[in-house]
């Protein structure tokens, strides 16, 4: 009999003891965790730079720039390049279905060096581009360095833009560079002989005037 008895108390037992445990258990403090959104909305980091710049008295002086280089990495997500169902705003597609935005010059096969794709200086088609040769950013990892200042500058602010607006800054500035050596040639071959609009730069020539009329320039040279 008491064998019994002291087995049925066990039984009881058991049942009050876990049901205390998942009460224990509900009311002890608990961590939410908020996954963070992904694609054109995600606020993980998929680019990088690292700098270092420095400067002297004699170049304070002599106004240099900086001695500066930088190495820098970034991922390009689907996204960027293709147009999805919640991202669709790419314009200029490809047959592959790929937005084509092109790299920068230095990201072109024609100024690669040979081991990367690049053309070699005794190559007959050195120099020569064709539309085959331009190249588009992609999905996946991208390196970049540069060795100057102003490569350092351009590559830090362009950060804040994607894709789109660094392609149509590029070409204005290419557009910047193509007026300013057409004005530097109109002076050579004896147009703006007035002192003034020599200074001023191409604004102020009537017969550039026209051309100029979009803002591109101020008077000074593009960078």
């Amino acid at each position: 009999m008491s064998t019994g008895r002291t087995t049925q108390s066990k039984t009881q037992q058991a049942p009050r003891a876990a049901s205390y445990s998942s009460v224990l258990f509900a009311n002890l403090p608990t961590l939410k965790v908020i996954e963070p959104p992904k694609g054109s909305f995600s606020t993980r980091n998929d680019q990088w730079c690292i700098t270092y710049c420095s400067q002297n008295v004699s170049g304070r002086i002599h106004n240099k720039p900086p001695w500066c280089r930088s190495v820098c990495i970034r991922k390009v997500f689907s996204h960027e390049v293709r147009n999805i169902l919640q991202f669709q705003s790419h314009r200029d597609i490809g047959p592959d279905g790929k937005a084509r935005y092109p790299l920068p010059a230095e990201g072109q096969p024609l100024h690669l060096p040979r081991y990367l794709g690049g053309k070699s200086i005794e190559d007959p088609e050195y120099g020569r581009k064709a539309p085959e040769d331009t190249k588009y950013w992609d999905e996946g990892w991208y390196f970049w360095k540069t060795t100057s200042f102003l490569g350092v500058y351009n590559s830090i602010s362009q950060m804040q833009n994607n894709l789109d607006k660094q392609v149509r800054l590029e070409a204005a500035k290419q557009e910047k560079r193509k007026l300013w050596k057409e004005y530097q040639e109109f002076l050579k071959s004896g147009g703006g002989t007035d002192r003034g609009e020599q200074m001023a730069g191409p604004r102020s020539s009537p017969e550039f005037r026209a051309r100029f009329s979009s803002g591109l320039f101020t008077g000074a040279s593009p960078a």
